[in-house]
Order: structure tokens, then sequence, then C-alpha cells
């Protein structure tokens, strides 16, 4: 399964305590996190539509520092699984939804985050409050 870079914003995202708590959560759960929850689950790793097996996890890469300086290091970079909310409502970790997008065809996959969340607090070390 490959990973992409996709630039999110969580600029119109203003978190209540609740909210904060779950961002948090949600940014501990990397690509390898969620592959290994696929995994787990025997999850299908082939595209339910058209069967190719090029599928993708859209995820966030954060950038403390200007990419272009000199002092940049990778190592300093969060990234994360791009979360899918609803914009209109609080952030909350039960109402959140993960993709797997297949690169032949298009076709979209969507896990919800609390199981992989969960699932991670248990078998991955992801440590924070779910309320």
């Amino acid at each position: 399964m490959e990973n992409d870079i996709f630039d999110y914003a969580f600029e119109d995202l203003i978190p209540d305590e609740i909210g904060g708590k779950h961002f948090n959560l949600i940014r501990q759960i990397k690509p390898a996190i969620f592959e290994d929850f696929l995994l787990a689950k025997t999850a299908r790793s082939s595209c339910l539509s058209c069967g190719s097996d090029k599928l993708f996890i859209p995820h966030t890469v954060v950038h403390p520092e200007d990419p272009d300086s000199e002092d940049y290091s990778e190592n300093d970079e969060v990234i994360y699984v791009t979360p899918q909310y609803e914009s209109s409502k609080h952030f909350r970790v039960y109402t959140t939804r993960y993709e797997i997008c297949c690169m032949n065809c298009g076709f979209v996959f969507q896990y919800l985050a609390h199981p992989v969340v969960r699932w991670a607090m248990v078998n991955k070390g992801v440590t924070g409050e779910l309320i």
C-alpha cells in the first residue's frame, strides 16, 4: 500500500476540550499504525471496485519549520493519517473517518476512526483520553 502526501489544514477546527483531546489521539495514528490495524482485522488489500492493489492512505505531514531552511530536519515532521470529519460540528473521534483510495479507479474505502484509535491504544501505545 502506498502513502501519499496531502496538505490538510485545520484552521477552521477550533476544538473544545474534548475535541482537542480527540485530535491529539488522531494525530498519533501514523500510516503504518493504520496499516497494522487493517492487517489485524484482515481487511482487503485490494480495491473493492476494480480489484487493483494500488491503494494509498491520504496522510498529513506537518513541517514545524520551513522545509527550505538550513535547520530543517525530516525527523521533526509530524505525520498522521488524514482524518475526514464534518467541519460543521465539534471534532470527535466517534464521527471521524479514515480513507483508503484506489489509484486505479478512484474508489474510496472509509473506516471509522474510533475502532482504529481504540485498537491502537491497546496494541500500539497510542496514549490519550478517549472521552
